[in-house]
């Protein structure tokens, strides 16, 4: 059974709960469990962790206006969004700051350049088609965009959680709010919704089936469960330690579950290019899943399921070693580089190891459930 099953069955166990706290002995109607988290005084609570996803998301479309050619980039831009003084920087852990440094450092130099696949890696690096280039093949905007859902979004809503308040639902705003999501848990990230998840919610409700047993879903649960034990409802120590690790267990599933299915997008997308488009495409989609998995190393090694060692491992197979030089290039040059990728014996495949995931299950990370069901 892998972890993500346990936690399915604590939250089982939850929504039991839930449900007795919801009902008399008697037959009668007790305490109502809403079905989502309070929002009085939202906007001013988490006004901060607001401010990061909207900071993450502006800092990323700056750096992407050099994806056009020609256009280059300067310190100013960067720091713009990105300083000591802004709450994106301040919310992100020590070593991914001085990683994300040293990654604005090389976009300052292939910014205005040309990415020449003939020459990679000898060349400098710079737009591919439509996309911003590595050297190496990598397009940093996006390692730099999803390595910091989780190095600063995901731990600042860990750093939250910690933070007593005095209202308790202050404090699972919060969490919330961090992790880009709104306190209706609107599960789309469709633009015409009001409450639509953004950041780090947004690519969690893809991978959700909107069934109460996915990533999203068990967020969900968990935090109205804490919510129901802040306002004073029965419950037991273990009761409020499961809700917090529910939670914290599947927003990492949730992102190992979105590298694979960026992996396998890239798969998919390399195999059918039949120019530089569908080739930048590519490496657009596997950069994703590289930061997402630059990323998991940012989550405190022991909440996570998959280990240090692991993520190594993985980086390593997909070419990306973290702290080495990628190689990446050859999924341009070399079609069977893919099966460094692949679900049979590639990253995929030791994803899925880890996290005991079935065959079905990893089919079922190639869908975005939120366009599958119209979601809105």
């Amino acid at each position: 059974m892998s972890r993500f099953q346990q936690i399915g069955k604590i939250a089982a166990a939850i929504a039991v709960c839930v449900g007795v706290m919801s009902c008399g002995n008697d037959g009668g109607t007790g305490p109502s469990t809403p079905a989502t988290l309070d929002s009085t005084d939202y906007s001013s609570a988490a006004m901060t962790q607001r401010a990061t996803v909207s900071m993450l998301d502006a800092h990323i479309a700056t750096i992407k206006q050099a994806n056009a050619p020609g256009i280059q980039l300067n310190a100013t831009q960067l720091r713009a969004f990105w300083s000591p003084s802004s709450t994106l920087q301040q919310r992100t852990i020590p070593p991914f700051v001085s990683y994300i440094d040293s990654l604005h450092t090389v976009l300052l130099f292939i910014a205005g350049r040309t990415f020449d696949p003939a020459t990679t890696p000898n060349g400098n690096g710079g737009v591919y088609h439509d996309v911003l280039l590595d050297k190496y093949g990598l397009e940093l905007a996006e390692v730099i965009a999803k390595s910091l859902q989780v190095a600063a979004l995901y731990n600042g809503a860990r750093a939250d959680a910690n933070i007593a308040t005095p209202e308790p639902r202050t404090r699972l705003q919060r969490i919330v709010a961090s992790l880009g999501g709104h306190p209706m848990f609107a599960n789309t990230d469709d633009t015409s919704n009001a409450y639509r998840d953004r950041g780090l919610m947004k690519y969690i409700a893809r991978r959700d089936k909107n069934d109460g047993a996915g990533p999203y879903g068990l967020i969900k649960s968990a935090i109205l469960r804490l919510q129901e034990i802040g306002k004073g409802g029965a419950a037991t120590r273990t009761d409020s330690v499961n809700a917090e690790q529910q939670w914290r267990v599947a927003v990492e599933e949730g992102i190992a579950r979105t590298v694979i299915s960026y992996f396998l997008e890239a798969i998919d997308e390399m195999n059918k290019a039949t120019d530089d488009e569908g080739r930048a495409d590519a490496m657009h989609d596997y950069s994703e899943a590289i930061g997402f998995l630059y990323g998991l190393r940012a989550m405190h090694p022991s909440e996570r399921r998959i280990t240090t060692a692991q993520i190594d491992e993985i980086c390593t197979l997909a070419l990306a070693p973290w702290g080495g030089t990628p190689t990446c290039y050859l999924f341009l040059k070399d079609p069977s580089a893919l099966a460094k990728l692949d679900a049979s014996t590639g990253a995929v495949s030791k994803i899925a190891a880890v996290y005991g995931l079935s065959a079905a299950d990893v089919n079922d990370c190639k869908v975005n459930w939120i366009s599958q069901q119209s979601r809105k």
